[in-house]
């Protein structure tokens, strides 16, 4: 077959693909803004839910979601509109009103510890044909979207679940074996002669391991080369970070430091599958009980593997923790990482690391 032909056909079918597709995005939009595609939606409830709930679908421009009016089965104690939207009756004016509109969809926006009331309200809806939901009270617009599972039988909201599981964690373990095993075998002469020049310039072991906390918060013991000088005193815990000019790193490890080459014995640890390439960067175990306490949402960091690099690093928080807020910015970045993991990510991080991630300032 002609190569030619196959190359040109394939560029136009990709160049196709890619303007239909555009065209009929923006098409979409535009007919959305113009009520031409609408979703048609009725609330039920103008108490506090209700009135969250209709706020919140106001402010979701362009969603296509329109709200055709409220009712609530109480002709006391409710307003009289909440925003533009009026309350139009009761339920059963709501059944009259399915029958005259096309309505696509009912929410049921009620406190749920109303259960006779909710009971109720479901009993005389089952005539309607029409989807009808429940908003899960208050709590649905402070958790995150994680879908809905099954039990026994009875539908479960999903509000929290890891964020590696099934393939993503399959796919994550042979991503960081497979690179690590790829960059022991690529650089095995440097860690020797690493190795060779700590021995050679200063007494002590060529490792130097600390206990740290690590997927599920168990304890690992990582390992690095060592920088500093030895002392057999020192305990394996200790807290103590590391400052500029410290008077306990050797020259070799000075330049190890500043290189982020003390780091490469983790890539055992990675092949031990107690670390991975990419993740929140580890913590020695006195730092993680003082800021777990201080912090919001510290220990969600060991939901994941504790990584060699991370979406912190890369973005220039690396070294010493001065402050408070610089650990919490150092937190955020690692909860990003965390909620947004893909394969795309990892590769991302580890070409920022390659390119701008081994020396820093802060790396000392």
């Amino acid at each position: 077959f002609s190569r030619i032909w196959a190359t040109y056909w394939f560029s136009a079918a990709y160049v196709s693909l890619v303007i239909v597709r555009t065209a009929v995005s923006l098409l979409l939009h535009r007919w959305r803004l113009q009520g031409r595609l609408t979703y048609n939606v009725v609330v039920v409830g103008a108490g506090n839910v209700g009135a969250r709930l209709v706020r919140h679908l106001d402010r979701q421009q362009g969603s296509g979601i329109r709200i055709l009016g409220l009712f609530d089965d109480r002709k006391t104690r409710i307003p009289h509109t909440i925003g533009d939207h009026r309350i139009i009756g009761t339920v059963d004016d709501l059944l009259l009103f399915v029958r005259k509109h096309r309505v696509d969809q009912i929410v049921i926006a009620i406190s749920w510890s109303a259960e006779s009331r909710l009971a109720e309200m479901l009993q005389r809806l089952q005539t309607v044909a029409v989807d009808v939901t429940l908003c899960p009270g208050a709590a649905a617009f402070e958790l995150p979207n994680m879908g809905y599972d099954d039990v026994g039988g009875v539908p479960m909201l999903t509000v929290l679940k890891p964020p590696l599981t099934g393939w993503n964690r399959i796919v994550k373990g042979i991503e960081d074996r497979v690179l690590a095993f790829t960059i022991l075998m690529a650089l095995w002469p440097m860690l020797i002669a690493i190795g060779t020049a700590i021995k050679l310039t200063s007494p002590g072991p060529l490792f130097f391991s600390q206990r740290r906390y690590g997927f599920n918060n168990n304890e690992i013991t990582v390992l690095k080369f060592r920088s500093m000088r030895w002392d057999p005193n020192d305990r394996a815990d200790q807290s103590d970070q590391t400052k500029r000019n410290d008077p306990r790193v050797t020259p070799i490890g000075a330049f190890l430091r500043q290189t982020s080459l003390d780091e490469l014995p983790q890539l055992i640890n990675v092949l031990m599958g107690d670390m991975s390439l990419v993740g929140p960067r580890p913590h020695a175990v006195a730092h993680n009980e003082e800021y777990a306490g201080t912090i919001d949402k510290y220990l969600v960091r060991h939901k994941v593997k504790p990584g060699i690099t991370g979406w912190a690093q890369v973005n220039g928080l690396r070294g010493e923790t001065r402050t408070p807020d610089l650990m919490r910015r150092r937190v955020q970045y690692d909860l990003d990482y965390i909620e947004n993991w893909s394969l795309l990510f990892d590769v991302k991080i580890l070409a920022l690391t390659v390119f701008t991630g081994f020396v820093h300032e802060n790396a000392y």
